[in-house]
């Protein structure tokens, strides 16, 4: 049975999870990708995580070259780092990892598409494989290794001093400064 929890005034589904979700510790994260040239052969990703409780495992990761970055892939592969960062804060995966994303189109892949497109072989309602399919399954791979996840849609670039605005920003700044590293440079 699927259930619906309502988050900082939005109802979003627990992705990966059911009732045994309900009174869980929750981890929070922030999660943002950015692209340089999105839609070109030349461009650059990165992607920012910010883990507002645990700090030290911010991440600003710069996205391989191939295949080609852009500002979806960049968006997932912020959620897939995020979660395999928490395993180090929860490695008995027993926690919620709550990820706050401006990304409508992360929240949506995975709290309302993917279970279909993976009932359907990995394909949408059109027959066509979705983008980024090996992002996708990786995510699939680490919500059916224990990995509760809910995705939960927040503004971009409010300027706002609320805690989401605040932590939005850091992980656009992660996000944005990664993709104009070198390919080599690695950290934040």
């Amino acid at each position: 049975m699927r259930r619906f929890l309502k988050v900082a005034s939005s109802t979003t589904r627990i992705v990966g999870g059911d009732d045994k979700c309900a009174g869980l510790s929750t981890i929070l994260a922030f999660t943002d990708g950015a692209c340089r040239g999105n839609g070109r052969r030349c461009s650059r990703g990165g992607l920012g995580v910010v883990f507002p409780e645990h700090r030290h495992l911010d991440l600003a990761e710069r996205l391989p070259d191939k295949p080609p970055a852009t500002n979806n892939r960049a968006e997932l592969l912020a959620v897939l780092r995020s979660m395999s960062l928490c395993d180090t804060i929860d490695p008995d995966r027993k926690a919620l990892l709550l990820v706050r994303t401006d990304s409508q189109l992360a929240c949506n892949t995975l709290n309302k598409w993917m279970a279909g497109w993976k009932a359907r072989g990995w394909k949408k309602q059109d027959g066509r494989e979705p983008m980024n399919i090996d992002i996708l399954k990786s995510l699939d791979r680490m919500r059916s290794q224990g990995r509760r996840v809910l995705l939960e849609h927040v503004k971009a670039h409010t300027g706002r001093q609320d805690r989401d605005s605040r932590y939005n920003a850091i992980a656009d700044l992660l996000a944005t400064q990664a993709a104009g590293r070198t390919p080599q440079q690695k950290g934040s």
